[in-house]
């Protein structure tokens, strides 16, 4: 505590260095990412390297419009009684195209803003809401399809791959951001 109250007196003083607040705390949190045991600095350098509040903002978005977006084949699929052994091929490939198309939005907005870092967010929101609909389906539907999963992870790579691709060119001759 002495040293912050140390630091802080040494940023108001006019007479010593010039440090802003904020260049003050991010030196005190590498500083302190370098002590720690390898999982948690692992988890220092990464929160460092991507922007949360972007993944986040992102992960939710693209959430929401993929649900919005399976609306239509739930709706169809329950009311249609003539698939009593499940819906026809087109109907399983119209559904992946939709869910290829909206991400592919999601991601070329997320490489317009994201410059620095661009496929690690990318992942990062592909990571997190697999892993929400893989716990909504699992505990709220109760089942669980291993081959269902692999597909739609797929369908989801490549949207991001592609639409990160997509998004970073409509950056091309901007000044690069610094994670803000």
């Amino acid at each position: 505590m002495a040293r912050y109250i140390r630091g802080i007196q040494a940023l108001t003083s006019a007479s010593t260095r010039r440090l802003k607040l904020s260049q003050f705390l991010q030196n005190k949190r590498r500083k302190s990412c370098t002590s720690t045991p390898l999982v948690r600095r692992a988890l220092c350098v990464l929160g460092e390297l991507v922007n949360w509040k972007r993944i986040s903002i992102f992960s939710l978005v693209l959430f929401v419009v993929l649900v919005v977006g399976g609306i239509p084949f739930g709706y169809f699929l329950g009311m249609n009684d003539e698939w009593k052994d499940g819906p026809p091929l087109w109907f399983a490939y119209s559904q992946l195209a939709v869910s290829f198309f909206i991400g592919l939005m999601v991601f070329i907005a997320l490489g317009r803003i994201q410059q620095s870092q661009l496929y690690v967010h990318a992942l990062i929101v592909g990571l997190i809401v697999t892993f929400i609909s893989t716990l909504i389906e699992v505990f709220l539907i109760g089942l669980f399809m291993l081959n269902t999963l692999f597909i739609d992870s797929f369908v989801l790579l490549l949207a991001i791959i592609l639409g990160s691709m997509i998004g970073k060119s409509f950056n091309k001759g901007k000044p690069t951001e610094v994670n803000t």
